[in-house]
């Protein structure tokens, strides 16, 4: 059994039921007086940057910028491009300047706070994201209230000031149950203000999920030590010691997760996930996630070689068996893009998506049949999901 199986990997395996940027949501709040075309730039840039192809994007967003100058839409897309090429300084400008056009807009609150965190200037990203928490979010284009409090929760942690980061993490201790490092956080914050009782839970809860973080254990010994409690603090002690050699990898993992989730760096994120993986090479949801990220960057063999990998270790990884399958789907390789997915229906038979994408490569090669027979179970299991449906 792989000890890292409590790591699971972001669900990122799902049909697109809607493209990643919401052209019509994008345009709804946009003033009239904006003329037709800088809109329509505008959503030529929006198309552009769902299909990765960010300089494109920036053509259009350049154009709309110049039919309507004061388009603050337009220039917080153009620095959310600009942060995927990892243009730093530019979509820092791009979101100063969105702000200054329409100090009402959250989104560019978000992407500056978030940058200002990845390059270590706290203050600015605590200011950000406190300016950000007081705005109506409802007509927000991407900003998630629960990110948002995970992100100023994480801000306050790091500047030592663990009241504040506590109020943060509890708004969203429950979606964050199954997190282990965010758990971890919790109870590292509740006994640095010296409530140890609420540090022993959340410690334990961490351990419960990856027993194998040696760093818990030590906080638990210390924690149990100040209250008193010797003979447990021992045994905690003697844990720590136990399972430190599977650290560095658990290290390696986490700063990966960091790097992808919130700083959107993919190559930092590959990086950290290799050296996981060279630490302990059975670590199979490194694997899978360097796997999905080389994907994402269009580099399917290697994308492939870490999803057989996946599956080798745990072959009732439905999730790598199905991310195996698209990739094979997006070299045209619908025969084998097939087989993979109905490995994936195999192990979970209510897979809507996988039915899903299994249509489309039967209809792909020809077979309306069986096209039309997958779709139909794909939506009688998800009576929701859309027939205009995408391989991602």
């Amino acid at each position: 059994m792989n000890f890292f199986r409590n790591f699971f990997p972001p669900n990122n395996n799902r049909i697109r039921k809607q493209p990643v940027f919401d052209t019509r949501k994008a345009t709804e709040p946009l003033n009239e007086k904006i003329p037709k075309k800088a809109v329509k730039n505008f959503n030529k840039g929006i198309k552009k940057l769902n299909l990765n192809e960010f300089d494109d994007a920036i053509f259009y967003f350049n154009c709309a910028i110049e039919y309507e100058p004061n388009y603050a839409e337009a220039y917080l897309m153009r620095g959310i491009t600009q942060q995927k090429l990892r243009k730093i300084e530019e979509s820092l400008t791009d979101f100063n300047t969105a702000i200054s056009l329409d100090s009402k807009l959250p989104d560019p609150y978000f992407f500056r706070g978030k940058i200002k965190f990845e390059n270590k200037d706290n203050i600015g990203a605590l200011e950000d994201f406190n300016i950000l928490l007081n705005m109506d979010l409802s007509n927000s284009l991407f900003v998630k209230v629960n990110e948002t409090y995970y992100i100023r929760g994480n801000i306050n942690f790091e500047l030592a000031k663990y009241a504040e980061a506590i109020e943060d993490f509890e708004k969203i201790s429950k979606v964050k149950k199954e997190d282990s490092i965010f758990l971890f956080k919790l109870g590292v914050a509740y006994f640095n203000i010296k409530k140890y009782e609420n540090a022993i839970k959340y410690f334990i809860k961490t351990v419960e999920i990856n027993p194998n973080d040696f760093r818990v254990y030590e906080y638990m010994a210390d924690t149990k030590k100040i209250m008193g409690d010797l003979t447990g603090a021992e045994a905690d002690y003697r844990k720590s010691i136990e399972v430190r050699p599977g650290q560095i990898a658990t290290d390696n993992y986490s700063q990966a997760i960091l790097k992808e989730e919130i700083y959107y760096d993919m190559e930092g994120a590959i990086e950290e996930y290799t050296k996981a993986i060279n630490v302990f090479p059975r670590f199979t949801v490194a694997h899978f996630n360097r796997g999905f990220i080389y994907k994402k960057l269009g580099k399917y063999e290697l994308a492939l070689e870490d999803f057989t990998k996946a599956i080798e270790l745990e072959p009732n990884y439905y999730r790598a068996w199905y991310l195996r399958a698209n990739t094979f789907f997006e070299l045209r390789q619908y025969e084998k893009a097939i087989q993979d997915y109905t490995q994936a229906i195999n192990i979970k038979p209510d897979y809507s998506e996988a039915y899903g994408n299994r249509a489309v490569a039967y209809l792909n090669l020809g077979d309306k049949e069986k096209g039309t027979e997958d779709l139909k179970m794909m939506q009688k299991i998800d009576p929701d999901v859309g027939l205009n449906i995408s391989i991602i």
